[in-house]
């Protein structure tokens, strides 16, 4: 009899574990961003990563440059790859800022996290980004 209500104890438990670990929030682990596209207004690719678990609802991400430049995008949560149009010239250091919203059980839950990067310099002869 005690086996079967530590047989029945540890599965509950280990149903409960899996179901929570299934809600736990994706977080944005990185952000960075990859090359910057020349146009009207210029984009700057970024590439986003996850941890597991459940995607974020949407993201938003803010692209800022060390000269003040910068630009904002809102994209599904599932994205990993996105175009944010950048509004002046993105070179050298930047940062991206993601805030990224769930729905967990019904509730919103938000979370903000910062990455920094630097663009790598133009080489010699070659044309310079805007």
């Amino acid at each position: 009899m005690r086996a079967k209500r530590y047989l029945f104890w540890g599965s509950a438990l280990a149903l409960l574990g899996g179901a929570l670990a299934a809600l736990r929030p994706a977080l944005v682990l990185a952000a960075k961003v990859t090359a910057v596209t020349p146009g009207n207004p210029p984009t700057a690719g970024v590439v986003l990563s996850y941890g597991s678990g459940t995607t974020p609802t949407s993201i938003i991400v803010d692209v800022y440059g060390q000269d003040g430049s910068g630009g904002s995008a809102t994209v599904e949560g599932e994205q990993m790859f996105l175009e944010v149009p950048v509004f002046g010239a993105l070179g050298g250091e930047y940062r991206i800022t993601t805030t990224a919203s769930y729905r967990l059980l019904g509730l919103l839950w938000t979370s903000v996290r910062e990455c920094t990067g630097s663009l790598p310099p133009v080489p010699a002869g070659a044309p310079a980004q805007p």
